[in-house]
C-alpha cells in the first residue's frame, strides 16, 4: 500500500476519534454509529500494520537530501576539512559512508589532501550527515575559459604563440589531443595548415596549462 494512502488514512482515523456537534440532530441513529465504528476499526487496523512504514516515511519529510562538490584540505581521524566556492567546513563521518573512486570502493585511509569530492548525504535538523563520497584525484570545479582575437606570430609543433588586438604582449598557448583547430567556414584542419600572420579567433583555458580548446583561423594578418 503506498505510504501516502496510509498517512491519509491515519489523519482519517484522528478524525473520526474526535468529537462531532451535530447541528441538524442531537444523536447520530445507530446504524451510522456502527458504520462509523467499523470504518474506524478497519482503518485503525490497517494504520497498526503499517505503524513503521508510516514512522519511516514521517522521518523522510523531515530529511533533506544533499549533495556538493570539495576539495579536501586536511584529514583528521574521524573527519574531513573541505573548501569549495562556498568556504569552508568540517564533514563529520562514521563507518557508514562509502568511499569510491571510480569503480572501486576505497578506505578512508587512501584518501589524500588535495583529492576532490562529490559529497551526497541528508540533512536534519540543520546538520549535514554525509552517506556516499566520490573521490577523485584531479579538480572537478569548471575551468575557467578565456577567449581572445588576434594574430598568430608563431606556430610549434605543439603550440601557438598569438598577439592578442587589445595588447601587445605575446602570449603563448598549447596544444593536445583535444584542441580543435577549424577554418574560417568551420571545417576542421591540421596545424599545418594554420600559418603565422593569421587573424585567429581563440577559446583557451584560463589557468597555468593555458590550453587551446578552439583555434578558428579567420583572415590572412595584415
Amino acid at each position: 500500500m503506498p505510504i501516502k494512502l496510509i498517512l491519509i488514512l491515519a489523519v482519517l482515523l484522528v478524525s473520526l476519534s474526535a468529537p462531532v456537534v451535530l447541528k441538524a440532530q442531537e444523536s447520530a441513529s445507530p446504524s451510522s454509529e456502527v458504520t462509523t465504528q467499523n470504518l474506524k476499526d478497519r482503518i485503525e487496523k490497517i494504520v497498526n500494520e503499517k505503524k513503521e512504514e508510516i514512522q519511516d516515511a514521517v522521518n523522510n519529510l523531515e530529511q533533506k537530501k544533499r549533495g556538493f562538490i570539495c576539495e579536501i584540505t586536511r584529514i583528521s581521524e574521524n573527519s574531513l576539512s573541505v573548501k569549495n566556492s562556498k568556504g569552508s567546513q568540517i564533514l563529520s563521518l562514521t563507518d557508514q559512508v562509502e568511499f569510491k573512486k571510480g569503480s572501486k570502493i576505497i578506505k578512508f585511509d587512501q584518501l589524500e589532501v588535495g583529492n576532490w569530492l562529490v559529497v551526497m548525504g541528508i540533512e536534519e535538523n540543520q546538520v549535514f550527515s554525509p552517506l556516499r563520497i566520490l573521490v577523485s584525484e584531479t579538480s572537478l570545479q569548471p575551468t575557467p575559459r578565456k577567449v581572445i582575437l588576434g594574430t598568430i606570430t608563431k606556430v610549434g609543433s605543439t603550440s601557438v604563440a598569438i598577439k592578442a588586438r587589445t595588447g601587445s604582449e605575446e602570449i603563448s598557448l598549447n596544444l593536445d589531443k583535444n584542441s580543435l583547430l577549424e577554418d574560417l567556414n568551420e571545417k576542421e584542419i591540421s596545424l599545418k595548415q594554420v600559418e603565422e600572420n593569421t587573424q585567429a579567433l581563440v577559446i583557451m583555458t584560463d589557468n597555468e596549462k593555458s590550453l587551446v580548446r578552439r583555434l578558428r583561423v579567420l583572415t590572412s594578418g595584415l
